[in-house]
Formats: structure tokens, sequence, C-alpha cells
């Protein structure tokens, strides 16, 4: 009883292109649907952990039942702690992106979705403000989020995933998704490139201007520097400029 696989984030990283890969393959299972926020939201307003166990109950027996919930990334030791207590065999997943474009993408969403106003309509001092909340720079925080979870479960339970690597290999990194959970391969072979590409840039915006852009090289390049060295890889290019963002919304990723 209860999930088998999560995915843990990151919020603006792609989440939504995994769980509308995902939900094609007939062996994977969302009985409760995606961002379902129990254990950042609802375990703490009272709800029994047996309760949302319950929500996972087998139907198919080759069948991996789960759910992908962004905001679990930054869940707190403690709850960890209980989630392995009671998932102690749950595979995880985090996908990963640039965290000068994922806190400009979200503040992109905060604007749309709160203000109702468009890019243009925004100064860049209420930007930001929004860019130094604690809420948004908390999800950037990629390292302590790792480090968090590598406390509280075995490193090979939690599959580390990139978005440039799911715009550049999205059947290579979505065959590494399915050897991870435990379901076939096949069925992503199977895959036409059109349907892999798919929603990959889903969202859209503009670039940020130049001055948003210093103030968040100035945020996150500390921490991309210790990321790239905590798990041996130079991620280096999250620095960069990012692309202008194409007439269709390529490049913003929900």
């Amino acid at each position: 009883m209860g999930p088998d696989f999560l995915g843990i984030g990151a919020q603006r990283g792609g989440t939504t292109w995994l769980y509308e890969q995902l939900l094609r393959h007939p062996q994977v299972r969302f009985p409760i649907g995606k961002e379902v926020n129990y254990w950042n939201v609802w375990h703490g307003r009272g709800i029994a952990v047996d309760t949302y166990l319950r929500r996972f109950r087998r139907y198919e027996p080759d069948c991996r039942a789960g759910e992908i919930s962004p905001e679990y990334a930054a869940l707190d030791p403690p709850v960890i702690a209980e989630m392995r207590r009671s998932l102690p065999d749950l595979r995880l997943f985090l996908i990963l992106r640039s965290p000068l474009e994922r806190a400009w993408s979200d503040a992109l969403m905060t604007l749309r979705e709160a203000c109702e106003m468009e890019p243009h309509e925004a100064s860049d001092a209420w930007f930001l403000d929004v860019l130094r909340s604690r809420r948004l720079r908390r999800r950037g925080e990629y390292l302590a989020q790792l480090r968090s979870w590598h406390a509280g479960y075995p490193r090979d339970q939690l599959l580390l995933l990139f978005l440039e690597d799911v715009e550049a290999r999205p059947r290579e990194v979505l065959r590494a998704l399915c050897r991870h959970i435990g379901v076939s391969e096949a069925p992503v072979d199977a895959l036409a490139e059109a349907d892999l590409r798919a929603r990959v840039n889903a969202g859209g915006g503009p670039p940020p201007p130049e001055r948003i852009r210093r103030h968040l090289l100035e945020q996150y390049e500390r921490l991309v520097a210790e990321l790239s060295d905590y798990l041996g890889r130079d991620l280096g290019h999250w620095l960069a400029p990012a692309a202008a963002t194409a007439p269709d919304g390529r490049r913003s990723t929900r």
C-alpha cells in the first residue's frame, strides 16, 4: 500500500512533461493525479498518512503507481524521515533546471497568475522583490534539497535528471526513468519523436532584462558552483544567457 514512486521536483523544471509522458505508459498509474501535495500541505493539516497511502491500491500486479508534486523537493528533513518510515522502498526522481531560468520562469508565472499582467507591464523593482522572496529562493536551493534527500534515502533510490538532457535526448531520459521505477522501456521506444518533444518547452516568455539577469547571477552563481562540486558535474552553462524565447513558446518549461 502506498506509492511506488514520487517525482519530487523541481518547480518549473519539466515535471509536467514527465507526468504527461508517464501517463502514456501502460504500466504507470497516477491514482490521485499530479501535485497531490500531501507531504508539504495535507500532512501538516492532520490528514493521516494511512489515508494517503490507501489511495494507491494495486489493481494490476505489473503496474507502478505514484504522483509528482514539485514542492516535495524542499521538504524538511523530519518530514522526509517520516516518509522513509512509511515508504522505505520508494523510488524518487528529481529534475533540475538552471536556477536562474527556473526563478525567472517562476516570476513570470506569478505575474500572470497573481497579477494578471504581462511582463512589459511590470517594473524591474517588482521582479526583484519577487526574485528575492523566501518562497522563490528556497525553490532554487538545490544543494540543500539534495543533501536532505540523500540523508533520508539511499542515493540509488533518487534518480537525478536535468532539463537540458530532456531537451536534447528525451527518449534516453524516459528510458532511464522507466528503469528506475521498474517498468518496461518498450512503450518509450514506440513513441513518435513528435510525441516525445511535445510540451517540453511549454509556457513561453521573454528573457530577463539585463538588470534582472545580473541579479540572478549574483543570487545563484555560488550555489551553482557548490552544486557542481557536490555532483561532480560541470553546470557552468546554467550561468550563460538564456536563448531568446521563440514565438511558439519554446524555452520556458513547466
